[in-house]
């Protein structure tokens, strides 16, 4: 609607303009182009399987390579979410577990080296893992 048309119907919508002083001035706000949608960043979902996470050492619950992949894995048109699902979770725990029971011998062997116990145990090192 043009600003002179605006102000035409708002004269005749009002019958008593110009009567005893009272004027109405119609302003009009300038046209906005329309506003663009601004769409959502596209999405990526991945999940972990247990081969991709599993390492040789009882420390680390994932390998160094797949750490450092998630940490520089940073895109700003793109979102990431990173699943770790329970099942591969539970496998990488028993593979820790595992890992930690067989560096057992070698702290009883310790503790017999230095005549002082270290107190861990098997069940220290499962419940200590979980």
């Amino acid at each position: 609607m043009s600003c002179r048309r605006a102000f035409r119907d708002a004269h005749k919508l009002a019958p008593w303009n110009g009567c005893h002083g009272v004027r109405i001035h119609v302003i009009m706000p300038p046209e906005a182009p329309p506003k663009k949608k601004k769409s959502p960043p596209k999405q990526l979902r991945v999940a972990f399987d247990s081969n991709v996470l599993h390492t040789a050492t009882a420390t680390d619950l994932v390998r160094q390579e797949v750490g450092r992949f998630i940490q520089e894995a940073v895109y700003p048109d793109l979102k990431i979410f990173w699943y770790l699902p329970s099942i591969v979770r539970h496998e990488r725990q028993f593979q820790m577990q595992k890992k930690g029971l067989e560096l057992l011998p070698s702290i009883l062997a310790m503790e017999r080296l230095l005549e002082h116990g270290l107190n861990i145990t098997a069940q220290l090192v499962i419940e200590q893992v979980q």
